[in-house]
């Protein structure tokens, strides 16, 4: 009967054991799965000195400068739901400025389909700068030109049939975040509606093909940024049919995005005009000589209707420096070519403008 007692006793004392322990693994398994809340500041500064130009007429020929500061607040709800508010504070020719970088909601379905509503990412600059990561010191050749924006106000879907390729469609309102709508009444009654379809196909083809890994960010892809207008909309309304090819490269010590697009403007009832645009942006690695240091540069060539006096060309390089995650430093020069498009010291017109810089990033 003693015997009894104690095996009995054991017996509950060790299914409590246990029980205590699947208790304390599904109270952490639900303390885990708390939405959370992550702030962040990234502020991008630095230093010009122009040489022989200067830029926009003004009398200072070198200055340290504020471009800009993004406040990202962005919560992760769980069960794939993503949120995102990032207003972007910058300097414009009238003074600061307040707007919303980002602003949007996501949701995530079983890791094939993403679906994004509001102030979100377009389908292809914010794609390469991501890739990349130089929008601190240098734009994607699109929204170098200004030719497509990096966000805009829409709702977009990203599905991922295979493991190595995705397939992306936006509908965006079409001026960018920095603008407001086109939807307005105008004269004669009519509306100026114009909306904007993105799309992207992107795949790796090595990686699809082989299997192997390290090829998984080798990647080609295609887009489109096309302007719908209603058959109601008035006659001076404008929009652009773009389309481009890319082939992104993130292998070994090399990242690097080279692209080419064709944009198409128009108004309607006139004659558009055509943009060849060619870019090549990238870094390559030399952190095993020196940790955080890499090289990095950019050249992009804008031909507008085949008129050698409407090209434009830019050339920057540079070296970079992380010596953290929060802090980039890259002390580089910049040329960018434009028939009598800057003005020199003594006011006459000139078409390069050369500057030395440093730019910097910090990140809190």
């Amino acid at each position: 009967m003693k015997r009894l007692a104690l095996t009995i006793l054991a017996t509950i004392f060790l299914g409590s054991i246990v029980w205590a322990q699947e208790t304390n693994v599904v109270a952490q398994e639900k303390k885990e799965e708390k939405p959370e809340l992550k702030t962040s500041l990234t502020i991008f500064t630095g230093y010009s000195y122009y040489p022989s130009n200067i830029k926009n007429g003004s009398t200072n020929f070198n200055s340290f400068y504020f471009e800009r500061a993004y406040i990202d607040f962005k919560a992760d709800l769980k069960n794939g739901v993503y949120l995102r508010v990032t207003p972007d504070i910058t300097e414009t020719t009238s003074g600061w400025m307040l707007r919303l970088k980002y602003a949007y909601g996501e949701v995530k379905v079983l890791d094939i389909l993403k679906l994004s509503l509001g102030i979100t990412k377009t389908e292809w600059v914010g794609f390469v700068d991501d890739f990349v990561g130089l929008r601190y010191y240098t734009k994607s050749v699109e929204d170098y030109y200004k030719v497509l924006n990096s966000a805009d106000i829409g709702l977009s879907a990203e599905v991922k049939p295979i493991d190595g390729a995705s397939v992306f469609l936006g509908i965006y309102d079409g001026n960018g975040y920095g603008k407001g709508s086109d939807n307005i009444t105008t004269n004669a009654n009519y509306l100026n509606v114009t909306k904007t379809l993105g799309t992207r196909i992107d795949i790796a083809p090595l990686y699809v093909l082989t299997g192997d890994k390290s090829f998984k960010n080798i990647i080609l892809a295609l887009h489109t940024y096309n302007t719908i207008i209603l058959d109601n909309t008035m006659t001076n309304a404008s929009g652009q049919n773009l389309y481009g090819i890319g082939i992104l490269v993130d292998y070994s010590i090399v990242k690097l995005a080279a692209t080419y697009s064709y944009n198409e403007t128009f108004k309607l009832w006139k004659s558009a005009t055509y943009q060849n645009i060619y870019g090549i942006l990238g870094k390559v690695s030399l952190s095993d000589i020196v940790g955080g240091l890499g090289i990095v540069g950019a050249y992009y060539l804008l031909d507008e209707n085949s008129d050698p006096a409407k090209q434009k060309q830019y050339i920057t390089a540079g070296i970079e420096y992380a010596p953290n995650k929060n802090l980039i430093i890259t002390p580089n020069f910049k040329q960018d070519i434009q028939s009598q498009a800057f003005k020199a010291l003594d006011g006459s017109k000139v078409d390069s403008e050369t500057s030395i810089n440093v730019n910097v990033q910090f990140k809190y």
